[in-house]
């Protein structure tokens, strides 16, 4: 049974033909754009940078499964995401013009990870044409690298894309999305802004963070054949020669990031680590990039909710009330897609799917506990479920952006 503080019953879906405003062009708005334009919605797509401008404008980036040990949500959705986007660049590439099928190979590095991954392939972890054991490691053959702008480029299709930045959202009869130059009104407005979203005050409360990554394509190095990762990766670029990535690096709240040669020498010797030699005046093309994570690396999926009614609703989990509590209320028409961190490209597409069915008030295609373990409320009633009796939980906290952390 779904605990009242995640139910979405009282979650008013968006007509079919409904016209809808995305704010984000990346890989998550684009993904959201692309699940709602398959509903019959109709997506405007906001972002001041045009698409693919952050970490989805990399010239590249790996396909491949996060795989957890046991049945637990985050292992459920991480592999189920994966198989979503196969089906997602099938549908989108059949010919292959921007993901390359080349496969990917997750090195074991120790002996403590080589058993770790002799149990996932005892446990099944994937269906066996997408894995199989190989002397260095797990490999995916059905893994491999994509060009993320085609990507988005492909996702978006012809969705309008305004080069605006949005600078508040507000509630009337419908919701109204403010530009610095124009207002205008949406039957729904969905987040997939990154960091960025909270900003904004119906996502005011969420504890996203970013942390800095640079990845560097070396032109003229001899690619491997077929993608490698163990921690960092590398792999060939679509536009020819070797990516090697990426770095994790603390970066002050909304502060731009910046290529270094510190961190083009940390991605030479992890080029190395996985078997490749970057000669030491080979060309570089570095770039920075944020990557929006959440403390739990799962992304925040769903309706947002109304944290005033919220504070009121469940205060007494503080005391370790069992109940009854009421149903979760949300902010209608209001929803949001982020924290997908460094693995946007692969889990994107199921997040977008699973949004998109519970905007339209289809049956998601993910269990009560998945969409729980991606609720956007999960951090305010664990914060509740863990105060001390009595003790009162400082919201304000919840306003300030938290000291950005890496993997």
């Amino acid at each position: 049974m779904t605990e009242p503080w995640y139910d979405l019953s009282s979650v008013t879906p968006v007509a079919r033909g409904a016209r809808i405003a995305i704010v984000g062009a990346g890989i998550a708005g684009a993904a959201i754009a692309d699940a709602m334009s398959r509903r019959g919605v109709d997506a405007v797509v906001f972002d001041p940078d045009g698409p693919a401008a952050g970490a989805s404008g990399n010239p590249g980036g790996l396909v491949m499964p996060r795989l957890d040990l046991g049945d637990g949500a985050p292992a459920t959705f991480f592999r189920d995401a994966y198989l979503f986007a196969l089906e997602i660049l099938a549908r989108l590439d059949p010919a292959g013009a921007f993901f390359n099928r080349c496969g990917v190979t997750l090195k074991a590095t120790d002996d403590e990870e080589r058993a770790r991954q002799v149990r996932l392939l005892a446990a099944g972890a994937l269906p066996d044409a997408h894995m199989v054991s190989r002397n260095e490691g797990l490999h995916f053959p059905t893994g491999g690298v994509v060009d993320p702008r085609r990507y988005v480029s492909a996702l978006l299709g012809d969705a309008e894309v305004r080069r605006e930045r949005v600078i508040a959202i507000e509630q009337a009869d419908d919701l109204l999305l403010r530009t610095k130059n124009s207002t205008d009104r949406f039957d729904g407005i969905v987040l997939a802004n990154g960091r960025e979203a909270i900003r904004l005050l119906p996502a005011r409360g969420l504890p996203l963070t970013g942390v800095a990554g640079q990845i560097d394509h070396f032109p003229r190095v001899e690619p491997p054949v077929g993608a490698i990762a163990a921690g960092p990766y590398l792999a060939s670029a679509p536009g020819g020669g070797i990516l090697v990535g990426g770095t994790y690096d603390r970066i002050e709240a909304f502060a731009t990031p910046v290529a270094t040669t510190a961190s083009t020498a940390e991605n030479i010797a992890a080029a190395a680590s996985l078997g490749v030699v970057v000669p030491a005046d080979a060309e570089s093309r570095p770039r920075a990039a944020v990557r929006c994570q959440t403390p739990d690396r799962l992304p925040v999926v769903g309706p947002l909710p109304d944290w005033g009614s919220y504070g009121g609703a469940y205060d007494d989990l503080r005391f370790g009330k069992r109940g009854p509590y009421p149903e979760a209320t949300y902010l209608s028409g209001a929803f949001i897609l982020a924290g997908l961190g460094s693995r946007g490209l692969v889990t994107a597409p199921f997040c977008a799917e699973i949004l998109a069915a519970q905007m339209v008030g289809d049956a998601p295609p993910a269990s009560p506990a998945v969409l729980a373990a991606l609720h956007p409320a999960r951090f305010f009633i664990r914060d509740y479920k863990r105060a001390r009796p009595g003790k009162a939980i400082d919201q304000s906290q919840r306003l300030r952006p938290e000291t950005n952390a890496t993997d």
